[in-house]
């Protein structure tokens, strides 16, 4: 198994958030790893959102995500701050959806940047495709000798 060079901390502001993210930043920082901090809004609120937005209440679907997204980064800064992750180099991702779709779809977009940029082989220098967990199962059993792994 290669180097680990991403952890992905999930923030949902709940109680165990602050937990969370300090413990994601002792490993990114114990492996001198990219801390990608990631936020789902609900796509349910902004669904909420959306259908009280023509009663001229001044509320907007657009302006409510803005919003949102200015609040959770300024809340995960000051949660950041808060677990020691000035040293780390982090990355800061916010989507609205549904959050468990949302939260595997980052996964598989930072797999992607991993393959684009990092996964080289061995010997010929060439791109190759890196193992993730349920990876042998979606390929049908087959197995694969990649330059770099996920976890």
């Amino acid at each position: 198994m290669g180097p680990i060079n991403k952890i992905m901390a999930a923030i949902d502001f709940s109680e165990y958030s602050k937990a969370t993210l300090k413990y994601a930043a002792y490993l990114a920082s114990s492996v001198k790893a990219t801390l990608v901090v990631a936020n789902v809004i609900n796509h349910r609120d902004v669904e909420a959102i959306r259908a009280v937005e023509d009663e001229n209440l001044g509320l907007s679907a657009e302006k409510f995500i803005a919003r949102q997204k200015q609040d959770r980064e300024t809340e995960i800064h000051h949660l950041l701050n808060e677990s020691s992750c000035q040293d780390l180099n982090v990355v800061r991702i916010f989507r609205v959806g549904v959050p468990w779709v949302e939260l595997l779809e980052i996964v598989k977009d930072q797999a992607h940047q991993l393959r684009q940029s990092q996964c080289r082989g061995p010997h010929s220098g060439a791109r190759e495709t890196p193992r993730a967990a349920g990876d042998h199962a979606e390929r049908g059993g087959q197995s694969s000798h990649a330059g770099c792994s996920l976890l």
